[in-house]
């Protein structure tokens, strides 16, 4: 989880103390290691994931966890109840073990869930279906994940580049 915390950290320019007044979306959470990591920043973070049994998991997982206020607003595996308006949605390697129509649906559900010039992060392999800007980059690293980031505007995110 830390190491993935850093690379987000890496990947938004921002550093912890940025991350305090900021509505933050784990979609696709697993367990929400990653959600508790980011919620030690001061962020409000919801971790989602369709997975009740993740879910259940990562919700008892907190309570063993040392008790602090800086915990996840909430851990939910149902999208009606994520909510909207966050600044930042992360999506670490999810979108990639999807069918290609649950990746329409979770890349409608990251747009819906983000405010207007909010931004997403997600963690894909070189060959994404999605339309990012300059793909040739992408396809040049040396590592099969890379981090591309998208921005809503006018209520959609018309494409994606190399965070």
């Amino acid at each position: 989880a830390g190491i993935l915390f850093l690379e987000l950290l890496k990947s938004t320019n921002l550093t912890v103390n940025n991350f305090q007044p900021l509505k933050i979306l784990d979609y696709g959470c697993g367990t929400g290691r990653v959600s508790r990591f980011v919620a030690l920043t001061g962020a409000k973070v919801t971790g989602y994931d369709p997975t009740l049994e993740c879910i259940l998991e990562a919700a008892d997982e907190g309570t063993r966890a040392p008790a602090t206020s800086l915990v996840p607003v909430k851990f939910t595996s149902e999208f009606s109840e994520v909510g909207d308006n966050f600044d930042m949605v992360f999506c670490i390697n999810v979108l990639d073990h999807l069918t290609m129509d649950e990746h329409h649906i979770a890349i409608s559900n990251i747009t819906k869930s983000l405010k207007e010039g909010g931004v997403c992060y997600l963690w894909v392999h070189k060959n994404s279906h999605l339309p990012i800007k300059d793909s040739s980059t992408i396809r040049q690293q040396s590592t099969n994940v890379v981090i591309i980031k998208g921005t809503k505007i006018n209520g959609t995110i018309q494409s994606y580049e190399k965070a």
